[in-house]
C-alpha cells in the first residue's frame, strides 16, 4: 500500500509516498469514501510530495471524480478538497482530475497548493475560495 490514511477533526489526511498508480489512487478513494465519517466530513488534504505519478495519465483523473460525484451526494453541502504536489508532472495530473470534479461534483471546492501549511490553512479557513 503506497498510502496512509488518517481522520481528525472533520477531515481525511491522505499521504501518498513512491510508486503510486491509479489503482492505489482509487483504491484510497474508495477507503475514504466507505469511512464511518464520510458523511459528516469538511475536507480532504491529499499529499503526494513523496509520490511519483509517472505512471498516472490526465485521463486516468475521470474515474475518481465520476465515483467522487456519486459519494458527494451523502456529504456535506461544503467540502473542501486540497491537494499538496509540487512536481510538475504531478501537479498535471492534479489539475487533470480537478477539472473532471469541478464539472461533476459542484458543491465540493478543490485546491492545489505546494505545502502542507498552506493547504491546511485553506481547509481551516471559512471562506469556499477555492485556490
Amino acid at each position: 500500500m503506497s498510502y496512509e490514511l488518517s481522520y481528525f477533526s472533520k477531515g481525511f489526511h491522505l499521504c501518498f509516498h513512491g510508486d503510486v498508480s491509479i489503482d492505489e489512487i482509487n483504491s484510497a478513494n474508495g477507503a475514504i469514501q466507505g469511512h464511518n465519517e464520510f458523511d459528516d466530513h469538511r475536507y480532504q488534504l491529499v499529499d503526494f510530495l513523496d509520490a511519483d505519478l509517472s505512471s498516472v495519465i490526465e485521463e486516468d483523473g475521470e474515474f475518481p471524480a465520476v465515483t467522487d460525484s456519486v459519494a458527494s451526494q451523502t456529504t456535506q453541502l461544503y467540502v473542501k478538497v486540497a491537494f499538496v504536489v509540487q512536481e510538475s508532472y504531478a501537479i498535471d495530473i492534479v489539475k487533470s482530475y480537478v477539472n473532471y470534479a469541478r464539472q461533476l461534483v459542484p458543491k465540493w471546492h478543490f485546491g492545489v497548493f505546494s505545502s502542507r501549511a498552506s493547504a491546511l490553512r485553506w481547509v481551516n479557513n471559512s471562506s469556499l475560495a477555492s485556490k
